[in-house]
This record gives C-alpha cells, structure tokens and sequence, in this order.
C-alpha cells in the first residue's frame, strides 16, 4: 500500500506508475490522479491557445462555447515542428511558437480548408 500525493488515499502499489528516481520505485501519485492533473493541464492549455488566437474561427468568425470545436491549422506545413494535440500536456513555453505558425479554425472550417488545399481552389 502507498498513499497517493494528490488525493491523500491509501491505495495498491499497483495503482501507481513505475519510476526509477524514487526509493520506492513508484511515482508519488495514483493513476487515476495522475490522468486527472494531466487531463485538467490539456483543457487549461487548450482555453489559453484558443484565447490566445482570438478566441473565434478565423475562417467564419463564429464563437463556440465548446473548446473540442476549435482546431489550430499549420498555414505552412513545411514549419510543422510538432503536432498541438501532443504539445498540449507541454508547457505554455513550448505550445507558443507552434501556435504562431497556426490559424485557430473551427472543425468544419478546417476541412474545407484542407479540401481546398487538396484540390487546389
């Protein structure tokens, strides 16, 4: 039995990931909260990046409340360094310059974009 650092419950050794840094061999917080902290990090990331791009799709200009709606689009795919989705658990630090080279638009915008780009319209 371990006690977890995030949720302060006695839980199976099991329930935590391996990490070698540790005396225990185990890191200091259970699965579960660990998916927690990451996932709460990937939706703060997330509001910040569309906040940062203005907020609406550039394309149609319309506002949507649901964040899953926004997509960011590589004008240049040629100065692609990593994919947003990934960069998202990162820190802001490392999402910013991938953001600059990016359209915020929203999904459906995004595959009449890459539609065009596709068919060359």
């Amino acid at each position: 039995m371990k006690i977890c650092s995030e949720c302060k419950q006695a839980k199976s050794l099991d329930l935590f990931s391996p990490d070698r840094r540790r005396s225990d061999n185990k890191q200091s917080r259970c699965r579960p909260c660990c998916y927690s902290v990451k996932k709460d990090k990937r939706l703060d990331n997330k509001q910040k990046a569309v906040q940062y791009k203005g907020g609406k799709c550039n394309r149609c200009n319309l506002v949507f409340e649901c964040l899953d709606i926004y997509d960011f689009h590589h004008r240049d795919p040629e100065q692609k360094e990593d994919s947003l989705n990934k960069l998202m658990n990162s820190n802001w630090d490392k999402i910013v310059p991938e953001l600059d080279k990016c359209d915020l638009l929203c999904s459906n915008c995004h595959k009449l974009t890459h539609w065009e780009l596709r068919n060359s319209i």
